[in-house]
């Protein structure tokens, strides 16, 4: 479920019509001018707008930047034409080359999953694209400065200038993408994080998907508790996954591939409680995580660009436990959150998980919980907006009747006259794919989002400080135990709508 700025319609005609006038204005100008274009740069012209239109096209793909890349494409087209066959008029050979390098970036960059690095090529070419058209313009002035003065071709000259450096600083601040191949889980002990990982594993390999587990702990047992394969053996049997220790860590992948032929990869967490607690949430931060890289760079003396790149994989940090046991097990503490806000850098979508038998029960006294949600609004602010951020409101079966009185759909409901049914009894009843579940997820988060302040504010810190709001929060109500049962305790795996997390992992 999304939820979106209003009137959702609004990006697409905007950013059309923006590129069809941004186009005709830089055509009118070149026309207006009368000073034509040699035949050099119009094939280099042609080439780079062969390449941003492919590219543009890829950047449609993805939600987060599929507005801009509409822009490129609006302004490219029509700029093509005309200076194509219009003011040169030659055969576009050129322009079937940039098509053909676009195809090939694009193709590419699809193929890794890594929208952010074709955004980032895009900002390269727009950079060139911007040197060689106010190079072109400045030598125009120069080489007839006499004949722009007295016909009065100053002032176009200068929109000239104004437009090329607008849309440079447009793009340099908007445009960017987020690593679709790249998704993190995170969350504090408690949320159902361990559950979660379990039954991740299991739906992940109905799509022919794997895990590897990486177990960091002094306890011989570890590696027969903490596996996915381990903790998915107790979730079918209907018991809960074991919870971390002390100075334990559980590190997880899921490789997978999209379409069976695209490599992504979800990974998480699960680590002591006390490592989101009020005293330590504030360790997982981008001062702690430059503090360690710091402090690695002295121990193995290598730079610390060098380890920046290296510090959010696995293979790293296995290393270094591995050669450097007894300091890394010293160091627990630090180099476990530090390695935490280095996979959320790292990570293109970001999956918050929220207890949902508790949030909704938090007390002003539950310092953990608050510190939690702290955490979650100051991380998003330090992250920025080249990420995807989604919350998974867990436990969705134990949800308490609403407090927040948000309607609910009633129809298929369990009989109960006079009663208001709560959420976990609806979560039991309506099937997970069914119109009755998806209504019942949108109006949940809808209420949520509006009616409790922490994350009111985390939902405006998602939305600020963009041209115009194309961004959306992503929310899912989940269980692994959706069977009608009494008391807590799991019963079994019984998932309702986890496949919503499967397809948003897929998703570009």
């Amino acid at each position: 479920m999304k939820l979106k700025a209003d009137k959702f319609w609004v990006p697409w005609v905007l950013f059309f019509g923006m590129g069809l006038i941004l186009a005709f204005v830089l055509s009118s100008i070149i026309s207006i001018l009368k000073m034509g274009l040699q035949l050099e740069y119009v094939q280099v012209l042609d080439t780079l707008l062969g390449i941003f239109i492919v590219c543009g096209l890829g950047l449609m793909l993805v939600e987060k930047s599929r507005f801009i890349g509409l822009l490129i494409v609006a302004i490219s087209i029509p700029s093509m034409l005309y200076f194509t066959f219009i003011e040169v008029k030659i055969l576009p050979y050129f322009f079937a080359i940039g098509l053909c390098i676009g195809a090939g970036i694009t193709g590419f960059f699809i193929y890794k999953i890594r929208f952010d690095w074709l955004a980032k090529t895009l900002k390269y070419l727009i950079d060139i694209f911007l040197i060689i058209a106010l190079g072109y313009i400045i030598a125009k002035m120069i080489e007839n400065s006499a004949l722009i003065v007295t016909a009065g071709y100053v002032p176009y000259f200068i929109v000239a200038i104004i437009t090329a450096i607008g849309l440079w600083f447009f793009f340099t601040k908007n445009l960017f993408a987020i690593t679709s191949s790249d998704v993190f889980v995170f969350g504090p002990t408690g949320s159902g994080k361990s559950v979660f990982i379990a039954a991740l594993g299991m739906e992940i390999a109905k799509s022919k998907g794997f895990s590897k587990s990486y177990i960091f702990s002094q306890n011989p047992d570890a590696p027969t508790r903490l596996s996915v394969v381990a903790m998915a053996n107790q979730l079918a049997k209907g018991n809960p996954p074991p919870a971390t220790l002390t100075n334990e860590l559980g590190y997880y992948e899921f490789p997978t591939k999209k379409w069976g032929i695209i490599p992504l990869k979800v990974t998480s967490l699960d680590y002591a409680g006390a490592h989101v607690s009020k005293q330590n949430i504030d360790k997982i931060s981008k001062t702690n995580y430059n503090a360690e890289i710091q402090w690695f760079s002295q121990i193995l003396n290598r730079s610390p660009t060098e380890l920046k790149s290296e510090f959010g994989d696995i293979q790293f940090l296995w290393d270094f436990k591995t050669n450097r046991e007894q300091e890394f097990y010293e160091n627990f503490d630090l180099i476990i959150p530090a390695f935490a806000y280095a996979r959320l850098q790292k990570a293109g979508k970001i999956i918050f998980l929220l207890d949902g038998a508790k949030i909704h029960s938090i007390s002003p006294d539950d310092e953990n919980w608050l510190a939690y949600i702290e955490g979650i609004a100051r991380l998003v602010g330090e992250l920025g907006d080249d990420k995807d951020y989604a919350f998974a409101v867990t436990k969705a079966d134990l949800i308490p009747s609403p407090g927040y009185q948000a309607p609910l759909v009633v129809d298929k409901a369990p009989a109960g006259a006079g009663k208001v049914p709560s959420i976990g009894e609806n979560v039991r009843a309506y099937p997970q794919d069914s119109k009755a579940a998806d209504t019942l997820e949108a109006e949940y988060f809808e209420q949520f989002f509006k009616s409790n302040l922490a994350f009111t504010n985390i939902f405006n810190t998602i939305m600020s400080d963009q041209f115009i709001k194309t961004k959306y929060v992503e929310g899912f109500m989940i269980s692994v135990d959706a069977s009608i049962r009494k008391g807590d305790s799991i019963t079994g795996y019984h998932p309702w709508r986890m496949k919503k997390i499967i397809d948003y992992v897929f998703k570009f």
